[in-house]
């Protein structure tokens, strides 16, 4: 298979300069004229016993008399000889805790690595406010890593490679804004990446293969504009391949390998034009391969091998000039078309690891249901590529379609065999791309899915699930505006948890997500038709949340998808996309454009009484009324529906319209509060008044004419607990 066998070694050794280069910022000075302070040389003699001394490999000058310690094997010190800057004892026989050096304030450089320090990272490290780099490669360190290393926020260079860590990544990590060089291989961290990795604007190597790390490959990695170097093979990572990795114009090697990323590779990759190296050997990858690697004017390796990819190679694969011969290229074990013309055989072949990758391929992929192929391209008049779907008992109506694209491909599906122009279970020929295959009452068992190019096509999307122009709603998904468009949700919280919002349909136009409790709602989200308006789609959101979200929005009809996100630690900042798909015909019913600025304290008393423009929420003990004035002057209060017993919404023009959604919780347990949040979906001027019924304490928020509903997420909205 595609094991990194020459790729590795030269990323190694590039590892391994970019960390010396900077280690040399504290070069020792062989300064012995002047000696350090009391509390550092005691610091050192206590480092010393604390990492068996005596049985190091080179303890030359170690415990010599006093103004002698810059001397000593692997010290290092400023140039007048008067404080300790670095220790440098690499592969030294050093064993035992690892000590805590809160003697040495002025530590610039620690490098142990290559010993056999054990135990977990001491949290006083955190405390070397000077250090740039710390370096523990290749030790038996446990644990965790403290939160507290992010106050070091000099620090460049951070190797703990090859230890036992385990846990997650602080989020502290991303305050460390002067790194450039983070190496965390081969440890056992098992927690998501968090996004605050994504704030480190400065780094230019990022290792983080061989763990056990989950979930998906965040998105803020695209934020890392400088960032030269990506190594996450061999993990646990799932999901598709974000396409945000194409925004990085200085990446030189990529290395995904060994996990499992499914979906079709995004062509934005290609727009990494600084690539050299590509390893997405051993995933799940799948569709047609993209031919924007052409795009790459360096492009020495691309291994594509161990995949589920189809269909004919694209031409633009074999015109990469630069790709190594005899290795620089591994499409084997893929479900990709043999009968490949001979100009291009030849050119793939001569870059083929051993020369050979038709002998290879098998006759179908295996399709993963959860992750729509799209940008699918078949040139070959009459040729067909197939798929295998595994089916469980008791499933419901098996949908497949393909749809978007130019060309002819047609569709087939058949239980238990590759389908052909005359066995099939279920088919659709019509003339174009958009095909529709049904079996209402699927078998258990392998059901083979096929698309055969009456003409050659490309830019199509294969979809289980649904209908092009039909929604099928479910536990995670809305359909919207008549059933055009799916609106899915997903969320990370801060600890690294993941997983998929739960929905609940208001009206035709209008849904709403739960993340954490079916009576805590998190996001509502409207699709409105707005042909007569501006010939578009208008997707308006607001949330309850800071949690890390993804909304995915996608036309049915079309395949057209819009993905909305929402940071980690961010209120939910509200979504007015007034061109979100330029697709008429067919939808909702237009009723309005609609989508906050914290507010003053008032004080009222009274008692709550749901009526129709107002909530009680939290046990009923919180009255919650709005009111609103559009630009031209009209004015009204909003109209009240309960959904839990902490939250409700609003309408303002037609009960079909969501325009706010709010809750009050209480968090007496927290903090001592109780919490408002709230989120919209207008632009219209809105006043909402929370009132504590008990106290008669009330709270306004405002929302001013013509702004996106700015989320509250007041968490010391009232201090009357109990």
């Amino acid at each position: 298979m595609g094991e990194v066998v020459h790729f590795r070694p030269f990323v190694r050794r590039r590892r391994l300069l970019a960390a010396l280069s900077l280690l040399a910022l504290a070069a020792p000075t062989g300064a012995a004229s002047a000696a350090v302070p009391t509390a550092e040389r005691s610091a050192l003699v206590s480092f010393y016993n604390a990492t068996g001394g005596p049985r190091w490999t080179d303890r030359s000058g170690w415990l010599g008399a006093a103004g002698t310690e810059c001397s000593w094997k692997g010290v290092q010190c400023s140039a007048t000889g008067t404080t300790v800057t670095g220790l440098a004892l690499s592969e030294n026989g050093l064993a035992g805790k690892m000590p805590t050096l809160a003697g040495l304030p002025n530590l610039a450089s620690l490098d142990l690595g290559l010993n056999q320090l054990s135990g977990g990272l001491p949290k006083e490290l955190g405390n070397l406010r000077k250090l740039q780099a710390l370096v523990l490669p290749f030790n038996q360190l446990t644990g965790s890593l403290p939160a507290e290393l992010g106050g070091l926020t000099a620090l460049k260079v951070l190797d703990l490679s090859g230890n036992k860590l385990s846990g997650s990544l602080p989020p502290e990590i991303g305050t460390l804004s002067s790194l450039t060089y983070l190496d965390l291989s081969g440890n056992q961290i098992t927690a998501p990446i968090p996004w605050a990795l994504g704030q480190l604007r400065n780094l230019q190597t990022l290792y983080l293969d061989d763990n056990q790390i989950s979930g998906s490959i965040s998105p803020t990695l695209g934020s890392l504009g400088a960032l030269e170097q990506m190594g996450l093979s061999g993990n646990q990572f799932s999901g598709t391949i974000p396409p945000e990795l194409g925004k990085l114009s200085s990446l030189m090697f990529l290395n995904l390998s060994k996990n499992q990323l499914g979906g079709p590779v995004p062509p934005q990759l290609g727009d990494a034009t600084s690539l050299i190296g590509v390893l997405l050997s051993s995933n799940q990858l799948a569709g047609t391969l993209p031919g924007s690697f052409l795009n790459a004017p360096n492009l020495e390796t691309l291994w594509l091998d161990h995949n589920r990819f189809t269909g004919p190679v694209p031409f633009e694969l074999g015109a990469i000039p630069t790709l190594d011969d005899h290795g620089g290229l591994d499409l084997r074990f893929n479900a990709l078309a043999t009968d490949t013309e001979p100009g291009l055989l030849a050119d793939l072949n001569t870059k083929q690891v051993g020369g050979n990758w038709t002998g290879f391929q098998t006759a179908a992929a295996a399709l993963d249901a959860r992750y729509p192929l799209t940008g699918l391209a078949d040139r070959r008049t009459g040729g067909w590529v197939v798929w295998t779907l595994q089916v469980a008992a008791g499933a419901p109506p098996l949908f497949v379609s393909a749809y978007g694209g130019t060309g002819n491909a047609d569709l087939f599906v058949r239980f238990g065999a590759a389908p052909t122009a005359t066995q099939f279970d279920a088919s659709s020929t019509n003339s174009g791309n958009l095909e529709v295959a049904a079996i209402p009452s699927p078998k258990t068992g392998t059901y083979y899915i096929a698309l055969r190019a009456t003409s050659p096509y490309e830019g199509t999307t294969l979809q289980v699930g649904g209908s092009p122009g039909f929604c099928v709603p479910g536990d995670t998904n809305l359909c919207l505006s008549s059933s055009r468009f799916r609106v899915d949700m997903t969320w990370r919280t801060r600890d690294g948890r993941t997983g998929q919002g739960h929905a609940v349909s208001l009206t035709g136009d209008t849904g709403y997500f739960w993340f954490f409790d079916a009576s805590n709602v998190e996001a509502v989200v409207k699709v409105l038709d707005a042909c007569s308006i501006n010939q578009k789609a208008w997707v308006y959101a607001g949330g309850l949340t800071d949690v890390q979200t993804e909304l995915t929005v996608t036309d049915t009809r079309t395949g057209a998808i819009r993905t909305y996100r929402n940071p980690q630690g961010s209120p939910f900042q509200p979504v007015q996309d007034t061109a979100a798909f330029s697709a008429c015909g067919g939808g909702g019913n237009f009723a309005g454009s609609e989508a906050l600025d914290l507010g003053t304290i008032a004080e009222t008393a009274g008692s709550c009484a749901p009526g129709s423009t107002s909530l009680c929420l939290s046990g009923g003990r919180f009255r919650v009324e709005t009111t609103w004035k559009t630009p031209d002057g009209q004015t009204g209060a909003g109209q009240a529906v309960p959904l839990t017993a902490d939250t409700g919404y609003f309408w303002f023009f037609g009960d079909s319209n969501v325009e706010m959604v709010i809750k009050v919780l209480n968090a007496c347990g927290l903090n001592g509060k109780f919490w408002v949040y709230a989120g919209g979906l207008t632009n219209v001027q809105v006043e909402v008044t929370v009132t504590d019924t008990q106290t008669g304490v009330a709270k306004t928020y405002h929302n001013p004419q013509g702004t996106a509903f700015r989320p509250v997420q007041d968490t010391s909205a009232f201090s009357t607990c109990p």
